[in-house]
């Protein structure tokens, strides 16, 4: 972002907070306005840099100017746990928007190639959320300050979501909730407990594709069931440290433990604990930690590319492998900056593991890649079966095996995705 200007105007004996932001580099001469939601002018989204950086990238436009009514707050200035309502008072805005327009054409009209339009258009921000109430502010020193927060969406569901500051447009998780009215009075300090988390339903878009590769190793899955010893599997990222137990219903049980520590070092640990040859006690301990997946769903809050980069090193890409059972997979949440990083990633994952396979998610952002420690030997059919039950028959027959992707080129990346992937059908005709 090239200039990002503060003012604050006395517009009919009301304070209105302006922030000019300029794109850089410049983009086509053209500019447009935003008056924030009211009661969400201190949202990350509009009162951090790294929330404004993203308005104006995504606006298209060469300059975007926020306005907020009350005048100009900073998100330092928050309070522990607030709330907002949306204001639908729309003849208020547009009365308010024919008020500031020529402000807001004196303000711009100085800018390179903005010097004779004759109106600035305004944008609006949606996000379908009608109501929102923080439960707590945290910190980590990996990904900063982040929130956990209620909201309330068009037609009435409600969400527990996690946000970064300084990714304040994504979010980082979601679970639906279940049970009690957020906005009829309920102590906020009170709320997990009002309401129960609905561990039923995968809101994210990629959740269900990591789940569909386990089609991969369900002969694998299938021959831990049969002899009576639980499947190992080992989940690196469930987002915020512990906030998930405090927040997101993550309760730790004989079957599910959970370590808030550095996922590199985790795995690393894992790997070196196996290639000892120790005594039979060594042994016995050493088989607490074979694992027959390890799902890696990281971010570390300055990108929306993931995983990070010693994610996709081949040092931690080697540890994993060595970190798992034979018939075991590693699977990643992918969400590439461009066709060079993806095919850079897919190409370290195949010096290493025997194949590589990949699905794309619906929404195109992300990828669930998946790297098997060995070559696929067919799958089980009964589990698969219930595979595609659970997450859709359609996204385990688009399941794809990553082949060419060192010789592909450089081809358009969205119309040439063919090049890196040779379709698979994971179960013959079962779900053609």
């Amino acid at each position: 972002m090239l200039g990002r200007e503060r003012l604050e105007w006395e517009v009919a004996s009301r304070k209105i907070g302006v922030v000019v932001l300029d794109a850089d580099p410049p983009a086509k001469p053209q500019c447009a306005a935003m008056l924030v939601p009211q009661g969400r002018e201190l949202d990350w989204i509009f009162s951090s840099k790294a929330g404004q950086e993203q308005l104006l990238a995504s606006s298209g436009v060469a300059t975007l100017i926020l306005l907020s009514r009350g005048g100009l707050g900073s998100e330092e200035q928050a309070p522990a746990l607030d709330e907002w309502e949306l204001d639908e008072e729309e003849d208020e805005d547009e009365e308010l928007k024919k008020f500031l327009g020529p402000f807001l054409l004196q303000l711009v009209r100085n800018k390179a190639g903005l010097d004779e339009i004759q109106e600035v258009p305004f944008a609006c921000y949606q996000d379908n959320v009608v109501w929102s109430r923080v439960l707590e502010r945290a910190y980590s020193r990996k990904t900063g300050m982040m929130l956990v927060e209620d909201v309330r969406l068009e037609g009435g569901h409600l969400r527990r979501r996690l946000r970064f500051k300084s990714l304040p447009n994504l979010i980082q998780t979601e679970v639906p909730l279940l049970g009690g009215d957020l906005d009829l009075g309920l102590d906020r300090t009170d709320s997990p407990s009002a309401c129960s988390i609905d561990h039923g339903v995968l809101v994210h878009a990629y959740l269900a594709p990591l789940v569909a590769g386990f089609s991969l190793i369900s002969r694998c899955l299938e021959s831990c069931s049969a002899a009576g010893d639980p499947a190992g599997v080992l989940c690196v990222g469930i987002g915020g440290g512990a906030l998930p137990m405090r927040r997101f219903g993550l309760v730790p049980a004989e079957n599910l433990r959970v370590h808030v520590e550095d996922g590199v070092e985790t795995v690393r640990n894992i790997a070196r604990s196996r290639l000892e040859d120790g005594g039979g006690a060594e042994k016995e301990k050493v088989a607490e930690h074979f694992f027959h997946a390890i799902v890696v769903d990281v971010s570390d809050g300055s990108s929306r590319s993931c995983p990070p980069e010693e994610f996709a090193e081949g040092e931690f890409l080697r540890d994993a492998r060595s970190a798992l059972d034979s018939g075991g997979m590693l699977a990643m949440n992918v969400m590439p900056l461009g066709e060079e990083s993806h095919r850079g990633l897919l190409k370290r994952i195949g010096e290493v593991f025997d194949e590589v396979y990949q699905l794309e998610v619906s929404s195109g952002d992300n990828f669930a890649v998946f790297a098997l420690k060995n070559p696929l030997r067919g799958v089980s059919v009964p589990l698969t079966c219930k595979i595609g039950n659970l997450v859709g028959s359609e996204l385990l027959n688009n399941i794809f095996k990553v082949e060419t992707y060192i010789s592909c080129g450089k081809k358009a990346w969205d119309r040439k995705r063919s090049f890196l992937a040779r379709r698979i059908k994971i179960c013959s005709g079962l779900y053609s």
